[in-house]
């Protein structure tokens, strides 16, 4: 009696205990989901009142699928303050391992953008690019600052300074910082460089890399072809078919009964910078159908039916296409300026030979041009006016990214130290240049690895410093990864302890050498031995599994055909060779 009250006592504390567990992991998953959705929500950029139509929809998943479980969806809290509470917190954490990661930089750069919100509030981003000792690179948002009053270079290098000190950014590592051209930013007396580099010399600190957008600039380079002649004609289109809701429904009813390849025109946004290209193309591509539809409305367009406007549409299609392909190669997380200076320089070499090639009424890289030439056209291709926009453009863009040339050398030495030029590099890297360009080791792993793995290769072990100061790391031999000594540890042991000896239980017989048997086995290629002065090597037999995935079966295999071939040989005098005695190996195995 008293051992089973004892059981029963025993049993409902053990049900009460797990009543307790089950409700707090219930909790917790509760919360878990409830973090979930906030970073969902917070990612798409949807309101915070999403939320609780999120946790509608799950009750009526749960009611019609598992209504047994209603009330653990229905315990997930999703109102517009949870929602609010989490990004909060989930903001919170993602910035303190942000000044966390900061602690590992040896090196960081940071970009600057500032612009306007919708209430007018100048609003300042700062984003931080760090490396670590092992070339791990980290790419982050460090900072949105809001400019209530003026904007002036001050007033962002106070925001840069508040922020480094909130990070507790080192400014020794201090190696770039990238802003637009605006005068607040890069003025050299009251701008935010030139106060930048006060502080650096103030600090005993050399200045930073200073550089201007690439991107922007590549932007800036586009305004030159204005074109007004064939951009107000193709807005005032647009605009007219889209302005009112009964045309532009009109418009597509339009283009899909003449099973059109579009089903309608973009708007032309001048702030966005792809928008003209896309804008162009669909207009260009739509030409006929547009022309059709003003038409039925008793709108004339002239310019739509002009020969020459059409050459001209077509060219500032094309070439407005290919600006935008550069500026799609330059964006993107992770580029290093090596690379986006390697598109611009390859993109100044494809304008001077469109240049000859347009001269030469050449359209092969035009494609909207070259249909256009097949139609034989009434007027002739306005070669003059293309070639002298194109000029201009060239010449733009030598303008603009003269800077970037300034810092032409270094940027190479940087992308291929083993190209570069020892006598023009600065004495405080040539010694390490020197040891780098003759090593035979280094040149092979530089080929097959990206830039930023190479450099991560390099050990910190070498006494010379000059490579840091572009590099972060010295130069050397380089070193392995985990997985590679890892691998190393396994065989060093594995031969160390392993290595000749027996599997049989024999105490006479210490090494493969006194029983003169030497095997080896490859699950792709078959197997191969030498034993007792015979060889034999062979393909896996029909009968061996071939989804076998030991390796103790594939090594053993042709130990037990060294065997099955001894007895052979004692049966019959002849020598027996090549793979006669594995047909039975298996068998014996087996």
């Amino acid at each position: 009696m008293r051992a089973d009250k004892l059981s029963k006592l025993k049993s409902g504390l053990l049900a009460q205990q797990n009543t307790f567990v089950r409700q707090a992991q219930l909790n917790q998953s509760s919360v878990r989901a409830s973090f979930r959705v906030a970073q969902l929500i917070a990612s798409s950029g949807k309101p915070f009142t999403d939320g609780e139509f999120v946790k509608k929809c799950l009750n009526a998943v749960a009611e019609e699928v598992c209504p047994e479980k209603k009330d653990v969806f229905n315990a997930v809290s999703l109102s517009a303050s949870t929602i609010t509470r989490r990004i909060e917190e989930i903001g919170g954490n993602v910035y303190a391992q942000l000044q966390q990661k900061t602690k590992e930089f040896d090196f960081f750069s940071l970009a600057l953008d500032e612009s306007t919100d919708v209430q007018d509030t100048a609003q300042l981003l700062i984003f931080i690019r760090g490396v670590s000792a092992n070339f791990e690179m980290c790419e982050e948002l460090a900072a949105l600052q809001s400019l209530k009053g003026t904007t002036t270079g001050e007033d962002i290098f106070g925001k840069v300074c508040q922020t480094m000190e909130e990070l507790d950014l080192d400014w020794s590592k201090l190696a770039s910082i990238t802003t637009d051209g605006a005068p607040s930013m890069v003025g050299a007396t009251r701008g935010l460089i030139g106060r930048m580099n006060r502080e650096m010399e103030e600090r005993g600190l050399t200045a930073p890399l200073q550089i201007h957008c690439l991107i922007h600039q590549q932007a800036l380079c586009c305004k030159v072809l204005k074109w007004d002649s064939v951009m107000k004609v193709v807005v005032s289109c647009i605009n007219f078919i889209r302005a009112k809701g009964l045309k532009h429904r009109q418009f597509q009813q339009f283009l899909s009964e003449l099973e059109s390849a579009h089903g309608d025109v973009l708007y032309y946004t001048e702030v966005r910078w792809l928008s003209r290209g896309r804008v162009l193309r669909r207009f260009y591509e739509l030409l006929p159908e547009i022309n059709a539809f003003l038409h039925s409305k008793d709108k004339t367009v002239p310019e739509l039916i002009d020969p020459e406007w059409k050459w001209h549409l077509a060219f500032l299609t094309d070439v407005t296409e290919m600006l935008n392909s550069l500026n799609l190669q330059l964006q993107g997380q992770g580029k290093l300026i090596c690379d986006m200076y390697s598109h611009i320089k390859a993109f100044e070499v494809k304008l001077a030979l469109l240049l000859e090639q347009v001269k030469k009424h050449n359209f092969i890289h035009l494609p909207a041009t070259q249909n256009l030439s097949a139609e034989n056209p009434a007027v002739p291709f306005p070669a003059e006016k293309c070639v002298e926009a194109l000029e201009m453009l060239k010449a733009e863009f030598g303008v603009r990214f003269r800077q970037l040339r300034v810092n032409a050398k270094e940027i190479r030495l940087f992308q291929n130290p083993f190209l570069a030029d020892i006598d023009e590099a600065q004495p405080s890297y040539q010694f390490e240049l020197a040891e780098l360009q003759n090593c035979d080791v280094l040149k092979d792993a530089f080929k097959p690895n990206s830039l930023i793995d190479f450099y991560a290769a390099l050990p910190n072990d070498t006494e010379g410093k000059g490579y840091v100061a572009l590099t972060g790391k010295s130069l050397g031999t380089p070193a392995l990864d985990e997985g590679c000594r890892s691998n190393l540890h396994f065989w060093s042991l594995l031969l160390d302890q392993w290595n000749g000896v027996t599997f049989f239980y024999n105490d006479i017989v210490h090494s493969s050498d006194s029983t003169r048997l030497f095997t080896d086995a490859a699950p792709s290629a078959g197997f191969g031995g030498f034993f007792q002065g015979e060889w034999f090597a062979g393909p896996w037999p029909l009968s061996f599994p071939n989804h076998a995935t030991s390796s103790a079966l594939h090594e053993i295999y042709p130990i037990a055909c060294a065997f099955t071939m001894q007895v052979i040989l004692l049966r019959s005098s002849a020598p027996v060779k090549g793979t006669s005695a594995s047909g039975g190996a298996f068998d014996a195995i087996h």
